[in-house]
């Protein structure tokens, strides 16, 4: 075979492989990334986003006033699913809260309200009312009480909303296992997006709001996938799901498996050995 023709096939077979590879890189991200929404499954969440909530639950507030969810649902509605007596992300969930609050430029009780629904049954009005009070002094910005309601009810109305909109949590002892997760919901009650963990961007909550009030089902937020933590009451161990920093790291190994064929390629050789040929 002349040099040139054997030039030639090596360049084609160099050119297959890095194509190959491309194209393993391509499927490796797709399968991290395109999960359909509404079966995204995260540590205590089953994402159903467009799922109604049941508006004819019903609950009692902080003040003692029995209400339903499609009484005080009146606008974009962040929901923080908690519980009183956890130690431990509950009280940094509802704390990323009044901090989200406070960084954001919508404003709660014109754009948004915010309910605070615990999943114990045995949470009282009272109870709750001690933890709107400490809860509310955190926001630095104006906010009236039925901008954000503490609300509690029994096992079976909280479980309609729970299955709703995917949450789980388990009872271990007298405590729970549970995610930490805001669920943003449209004025009528359609599930619109996720949030995950203690800690939220401003700009992705204010996405979803907006979205909320068009009764837009949001997309998912991915940067808001890194972690989502379940507490454990034995040692009140905290375990963080890291979950698309794993995703990150299959499709950069992925590009650098790429970049390896490239700059290994057998025709760079071939130029090499012509080159010297030539000299």
């Amino acid at each position: 075979m002349k040099r040139e023709e054997r030039r030639l096939v090596r360049s084609g077979r160099g050119a297959l492989r890095v194509a190959w590879a491309v194209g393993l890189g391509l499927m490796l991200a797709a399968s991290v990334m395109a999960q359909a929404p509404g079966k995204i499954t995260v540590e205590g969440v089953t994402e159903r986003l467009g799922a109604q909530v049941p508006l004819d639950a019903k609950f009692t507030d902080s003040q003692g006033r029995e209400v339903t969810l499609g009484q005080v649902m009146t606008k974009p509605t962040v929901l923080a699913l908690f519980y009183s007596r956890c130690a431990g992300i509950c009280p940094r969930l509802l704390e990323g809260v009044a901090g989200v609050v406070n960084r954001m430029p919508l404003d709660p009780g014109k754009d948004y309200q915010i309910i605070s629904l615990s999943f114990d049954p045995t949470d009282t009005p009272k109870i709750l009312a001690d933890k709107k009070r400490n809860y509310m002094a955190l926001v630095k910005r104006p906010i009236q009480p039925q901008d954000w309601l503490f609300l509690c009810g029994d096992k079976a109305d909280i479980d309609k909303v729970t299955d709703a909109v995917g949450f789980s949590y388990q009872k271990d002892e007298d405590m729970y296992v549970h995610p930490a997760t805001l669920i943003v919901l449209s004025p009528k009650g359609k599930v619109v997006q996720y949030l995950y963990g203690v800690s939220y961007v401003p700009s992705a909550l204010q996405m979803a709001i907006g979205e909320a009030a068009k009764e837009q089902t949001g997309s998912r937020i991915v940067g808001e996938l890194l972690s989502c933590f379940s507490i454990r009451p034995k040692g009140s161990v905290l375990v963080s799901r890291v979950m698309a920093l794993s995703g990150v790291a299959v499709i950069l190994s992925a590009l650098a498996f790429v970049a390896f064929l490239v700059f290994t390629n057998p025709n760079r050789k071939a130029k090499q050995e012509e080159a010297r040929s030539r000299t």
